[in-house]
């Protein structure tokens, strides 16, 4: 014992096997958590806090075991703990405040919610109740199905490849917590990596695609034919460690049956079961295991033709005949193909022609309604769209919401419905909503978005802070920061963040015309066109050159160049049908457009966009001329007919977009009748958001000006020029404000104007106001 008590601290923890105890510990320890890490909570779905729990626990715990073995690992162990009480009363202590701290600190509820599965009872947009099952959103599973390598050197059947993947896709998706990225769903990704579209790329890439398209899983899956049999072998992994959780092979002369049992293997590795007690779901799984061979189509020919229809849309958007002729050849082989008459329908819708769109989309809904409830949404959504049916679409999106609250697409589609009739926050509660149900990470980013449009700039970071804090990966969130300064007219400070990110990423376009936008609304209008005059010369893809083309035409439109800005927009729409249908090509521009001839005064330019549009659309014509008379009265410009024409735009168009949109006409009628006080009323009092469904600043301080409340149409434009702009109109419109009030700061702003508007075609209305306002203060 003597000899023993001479030994030093060191000899001891060698002696008594500190080392080795310890390290036995540690690596144990670190295996199990692993264990629990990779197969324990993804296998079981549980909530990932259990796995922080165990990490802090075991590592809190290092000191208990230390004290245990130093006095434990001798002879007399039993005597020295009985001799000293404090080992034992540290260890205690030591295990009591590890197992309660992880218990009450880390609760989890920072990154998902308690939402246990729920079967609910849901009406639809016909009125019809429908029983569905919600399940826990710890149970989510998103996977991008990659399209499957094709190893026969048959390249004619590459095609089976996109199917395969597609196929799967809906076959997983029949059950309510798999999300499920197709090939084509993952082509913007595998555009932005450099990659052919509709190839199968190496295992890095698509380990990189998945996490950029955040998806949990990804598939990696060949086939090959020998004897008439169809052979799939792969592997699902795990995206964020690479790891494989399933190895799939499966051979079969019947690819649908193939698809299957690779759809069950999938199921059994990473699907659990929903612990539900209700006696309604005794046979409810049934309606998540309907065959392949139903979901498309079972005549391999009629699939062939359906898959390269839609392959041929995603390599030439403008290749609108050829898809639908293929699209044909698949319902002449299979008349019930619900996803041919889609196609078939989509396709039609894309070239402007909508009595043939409505007729293939009214078949695909017909011979859709025994599919998998979310097969069903999409035509419907386009059907009801198409028939401008506001009141059945919105009942729809309800309804797509709440059956699967974890698809944002279905959040954003609603959201401006959600401001414009309920204000900005209606449109807060439902993205907190989309955060609540899962899907913190867009919930939280169009939450952000949502606060900086409002101006609301301390939410607006904490918003940014939590999604940076919670999804560090996201190296977009950087550039969101520059966004936070921008909004702030802080161009200094935002443009110090993206010069730092093109350092890192110099061939970003999105970064280039970002910086070019800092430069132009800071009035370096020489350095901002050089830097996209630069950019456009440089580009090395089709994406990259029209996304420089419509900064250069939107430039064009602020300085007043009309002219040139209209020759932009045609050579944007001549490169940009190569890239989508015609019919996207005329929607994103048309607004543009008839605002650049109603800016000169030029109705019979207006007159031409609206019959181009009204031979697409022929049901929405009045909805196009409603909005583009709004559009010019926000302006000032001159009216497409007469004021009476206009007037009857309330029951044709806005009553049935909502009570907002009412409220708006009310407002614009009041406004061209000059009764501006009514305008202030309508605005002030309505339920909606107006100030967000108006837009312009320049028009709402117009009218605060008009009914004699200069204080607040000065407060109005001062915020808004203080955080710099590119439209010259709010300079413009705050200089007459402070005509008669202060001529000094009137012809200051007005001076930005002028600087804008230097080259601006003299016909350009705006330059004629403002020459004129130029004449008043100089006498």
């Amino acid at each position: 014992m003597e000899k023993n008590n001479n030994k030093s601290f060191l000899e001891k923890l060698w002696t008594r096997k500190i080392p080795q105890y310890l390290g036995t510990y540690l690596a144990v320890g670190f295996g199990l958590f692993q264990f629990i890490q990779s197969v324990i909570i993804q296998r079981y779905g549980i909530n990932d806090v259990w796995q922080d729990r165990y990490l802090f626990i075991w590592l809190i715990l290092t000191p208990a075991v230390f004290i245990l073995v130093y006095y434990g690992y001798q002879p007399n162990g039993k005597e020295v703990y009985e001799k000293k009480k404090w080992p034992k009363y540290f260890i205690i202590t030591n295990i009591i405040l590890g197992l309660g701290i992880s218990l009450f600190l880390i609760n989890g509820k920072d990154n998902i919610t308690d939402k246990e599965t729920e079967l609910i009872a849901l009406v639809d947009e016909q009125g019809k109740e429908v029983k569905a099952i919600v399940p826990d959103l710890r149970k989510v599973k998103s996977i991008a199905l990659f399209q499957f390598e094709n190893l026969t050197k048959n390249k004619e059947l590459d095609w089976m490849g996109v199917a395969m993947s597609t196929l799967l896709d809906f076959n997983l998706e029949q059950r309510p917590e798999f999300y499920v990225s197709s090939s084509f769903e993952l082509s913007p990704h595998y555009q932005r990596s450099g990659v052919p579209l509709f190839t199968a790329p190496n295992i890095g890439v698509q380990r990189n695609i998945a996490k950029k398209s955040r998806n949990d899983y990804f598939t990696k899956i060949s086939f090959e034919k020998t004897d008439g049999i169809y052979t799939f072998s792969g592997d699902l992994y795990q995206t964020k460690n690479n790891k494989s959780v399933l190895k799939i092979n499966v051979s079969n002369a019947d690819i649908f049956l193939a698809l299957d049992a690779i759809r069950d293997q999938i199921f059994e590795s990473i699907s659990t079961d929903y612990d539900i007690k209700d006696k309604d779901l005794a046979n409810f799984d049934s309606n998540f295991t309907l065959p392949a061979s139903a979901l498309v189509t079972s005549n391999v020919k009629a699939l062939e033709h359906y898959i390269k229809s839609s392959i041929t849309l995603f390599k030439n958007p403008s290749a609108l005949n050829e898809l639908i002729a293929e699209g044909k050849k698949a319902i002449e082989l299979d008349p019930n193909c619900s996803m041919c008459y889609l196609s078939v329908g989509g396709a039609y819708f894309g070239q402007g022609n909508q009595t043939e769109s409505l007729k293939y989309l009214k078949d695909a809904i017909k011979y859709g309604s025994a599919l998998p409830k979310r097969m069903q949404f999409y035509p419907k959504q386009l059907f009801y769209s198409l028939q401008n049916n506001s009141d059945a679409l919105m009942k729809l999106l309800e309804f797509h919401k709440d059956l699967y609250p974890y698809d944002f697409n279905t959040y954003k589609l609603l959201l401006t419905r959600y401001t414009i009739n309920g204000g900005v926050e209606k449109a807060k509660a439902l993205m907190q909503e989309a955060v609540e149900n899962g899907n913190r990470e867009l919930g939280l980013l169009e939450l952000y978005k949502i606060q900086l449009s409002n101006n609301n700039f301390a939410d607006a970071k904490g918003s940014l802070d939590q999604l940076t804090k919670e999804f560090p990966e996201r190296e977009q969130n950087r550039l969101l920061y520059a966004d936070l300064y921008e909004e702030q007219g802080k161009i200094k400070e935002a443009k110090t963040i993206l010069l730092k990110e093109e350092s890192l990423d110099p061939f970003n376009t999105s970064i280039q015309r970002r910086i070019a936008y800092l430069d132009f609304i800071n009035l370096n209008f020489e350095d901002a066109l050089k830097r996209i005059d630069k950019g456009l010369s440089e580009a090395t893809s089709l994406s990259d050159s029209l996304s420089y083309m419509r900064s250069k035409y939107s430039y064009a439109h602020s300085m007043g160049q009309v002219k040139k800005a209209l020759g932009l927009i045609k050579d944007y729409e001549e490169l940009a049908i190569k890239q989508q249908p015609i019919i996207n090509v005329m929607f994103s521009n048309y607004t543009k457009k008839t605002l650049l001839y109603q800016s000169i005064g030029q109705l019979e330019g207006v007159e031409e966009v609206l019959e181009q549009l009204g031979t697409f659309m022929p049901n929405s014509y009045d909805n196009f001329r409603c909005g583009i008379n709004l559009q010019a009265i926000y302006y000032g410009y001159p009216l497409v007919g007469d004021n009476s024409d206009y007037l009857l735009c309330k029951d044709s168009v806005f009553k049935s977009q909502g009570e907002g949109f009412v409220d708006l006409f009310d407002l614009s009628k009041a406004y061209i009748e000059k009764d501006y006080s009514k305008c202030i009323g309508v605005f002030e009092n309505s339920s909606a958001d107006l100030e967000k469904l108006i837009g312009f600043k320049f028009f709402i301080a117009d009218i605060y000006h008009k009914s004699g409340n200069s204080k607040r149409a000065l407060e109005i434009m001062k915020n808004e020029v203080a955080k710099k702009t590119q439209d010259p109109l709010n300079y413009l419109k705050l200089a007459e404000i402070l005509e008669k009030e202060d001529k000094t700061e009137s012809k200051k702003y007005l001076d930005i104007t002028l600087g804008f508007l230097a080259n601006a075609d003299a016909n350009y209305i705006p330059l004629k106001k403002a020459k004129a306002l130029e004449k008043r203060l100089a006498e």
